[in-house]
């Protein structure tokens, strides 16, 4: 109880901090300047679409390279000639 008591003495000496002038100001500035260096939505679905895109494209790429690749060796493997010359 006497605890408390030394508790609550304590909270009665707390007193009211000024606080400086524009203080609201300059938070409020502070939030705004956040707020600006953010991106649009609309260029960040952008940007995702766009690399999605890019992706699928590189992928698609891949894809029709590796089965020339394929025809290539099956050619070599059967000893066939892609070319009219016979002498080589």
């Amino acid at each position: 109880m006497d605890t408390e008591d030394s508790f609550l003495k304590l909270l009665e000496t707390i007193q009211e901090v000024e606080s400086p002038e524009f203080l609201f100001t300059r938070i409020h500035q502070k939030i705004e300047s956040v707020r600006v260096n953010q991106i649009s939505p609309r260029l960040a679905w952008g940007l995702a679409v766009s690399f999605c895109l890019l992706i699928t494209i590189n992928i698609l790429i891949l894809k029709s390279n590796e089965v020339v690749n394929h025809e290539n060796n099956l050619i070599e493997n059967l000893h066939i000639s892609t070319d009219n010359d016979f002498y080589k």
